[in-house]
């Protein structure tokens, strides 16, 4: 993963965490917004962190 990209994973879940962004069309909005031109990895980042909970909770988050 490249730098950018985890700095835009690490700012992903300080966001959804700090605004209570509990919906994946919300969460890309706001970071769409605070990394315009970067959509590449904007989209990477939510895709290590999808892949870090369903490794984390693999029957689910109830």
């Amino acid at each position: 993963m490249d730098d950018l990209t985890f700095d835009i994973l690490r700012s992903a879940v300080r966001v959804a965490k700090d605004e209570q962004i509990g919906r994946l069309d919300g969460l890309r909005l706001r970071l769409a917004q605070m990394y315009p031109d970067a959509p590449i990895q904007r989209e990477q980042a939510i895709i290590e962190w999808a892949n870090h909970v369903r490794a984390a909770h693999p029957t689910g988050i109830h």
